[in-house]
């Protein structure tokens, strides 16, 4: 009897156990079975933010790029454009820059920021671009003039003109034009050209001798007549041509300085206070028709020079035109420059490089 009772009792034993390891197992499952639909639901979050992404849809602060997302802060526009986009955030121009209707720089410019300024961001396109709003319409910008602090921007305190940093990374594509100057005392280390007794900065006085002695092989000439020239010189220049305008013409001081700004940069605007750029030839329009100006048209690009104020850019780089003046960007841009029918604002925009 005892020996029966015992062995029911083991056998209950047993049966206690499978139905412990069969609710051990079942648990199992479930916790498996709850990990798998997580991940799952995960997936497609993860999926539907990336394709989020892609239609310029209302997005979270994770599609916004982290560099500008660092320090930025959301707002609202008082007045939605028609799009009725939300601004994310309001972000620093880091560089003049053109508004783009489109996200692609063949579109149609809406409007153009200076240094400074702000704009507000609503999304992020494709290829580096965000859709914004700025005096409430819709318009796209490119992330590289784009920043998340205010950029310094020295101001010349008597001109009123943006004070550039000549010794930028990309140098030898610095603009200097009627609203941007060289600082006063900046002087490039320079080197003579073409066994004359003109200086270029000496990272440019190379080429220019390679493009000189190719020239000269085929018969052509191409004899500097102005390189280099010092803040003192440039200053001299432009305040003689003003004196010769407000003499002969008749202008006041202030129209003389506007007129003679189309011909001659200040002191500290022009590329030849730069050391990058040299006037061959003659400084008259007959040049264009010369030996010379055909084969610079043909070749210059070839050592990194372009013709740098042409009658076609004359609304863009505000010099009338100067078939004589060609300045060095480097033979990789100079190309892309010449075979885009572009000057040089103009490429840099296109291109989406902060200058």
């Amino acid at each position: 009897m005892n020996d029966k009772f015992e062995m029911n009792a083991e056998l209950e034993n047993d049966d206690n156990v499978k139905n412990g390891k069969r609710a051990v197992d079942i648990i199992i499952k479930i916790l498996t079975a709850c990990c798998v639909i997580s991940a799952v639901g995960l997936l497609g979050v993860m999926v539907m933010a990336f394709l989020d992404l892609g239609d310029g849809a209302a997005q979270d602060d994770s599609v916004i790029a982290p560099e500008i997302l660092a320090t930025t802060t959301t707002t609202t526009t008082t007045e939605p454009p028609t799009t009725a986009a939300t601004v994310r955030m309001t972000v620093y121009v880091k560089a003049d820059v053109d508004l783009k209707s489109k996200a692609n720089n063949d579109s149609e410019t809406v409007g153009s920021l200076k240094t400074g300024d702000t704009i507000g961001l609503v999304a992020v396109e494709a290829d580096g671009w965000y859709r914004a709003v700025y005096n409430n319409k819709e318009c796209f910008v490119h992330k590289n003039y784009l920043s998340v602090t205010k950029p310094e921007v020295n101001t010349d305190a008597e001109s009123g003109r943006t004070v550039i940093d000549p010794e930028q990374e990309l140098w030898y594509l610095v603009v200097v034009d009627h609203d941007r100057q060289m600082p006063d005392d900046y002087e490039p280390e320079l080197e003579y050209i073409a066994d004359s007794d003109y200086e270029l900065d000496s990272r440019v006085a190379e080429k220019y001798d390679e493009m000189y002695y190719a020239a000269l092989e085929e018969n052509i000439e191409l004899t500097p007549v102005s390189a280099y020239r010092y803040y003192s010189t440039q200053e001299s220049n432009f305040n003689a041509l003003v004196e010769e305008l407000m003499e002969n013409s008749g202008l006041s001081q202030q129209e003389a300085e506007a007129k003679a700004a189309t011909e001659i940069l200040p002191a500290g605007c022009s590329e030849h206070n730069l050391g990058l750029a040299v006037d061959i030839g003659s400084v008259e329009d007959e040049f264009k028709y010369s030996d010379a100006y055909t084969w610079l048209k043909a070749h210059a690009h070839e050592y990194g020079f372009i013709e740098r104020y042409t009658e076609e850019k004359q609304s863009i780089t505000g010099i009338i035109p100067e078939p004589w003046h060609w300045r060095y960007v480097g033979t990789e841009h100079a190309e892309k420059i010449v075979n885009a029918g572009v000057c040089l604002e103009e490429y840099l925009r296109q291109n989406n490089i902060a200058y």
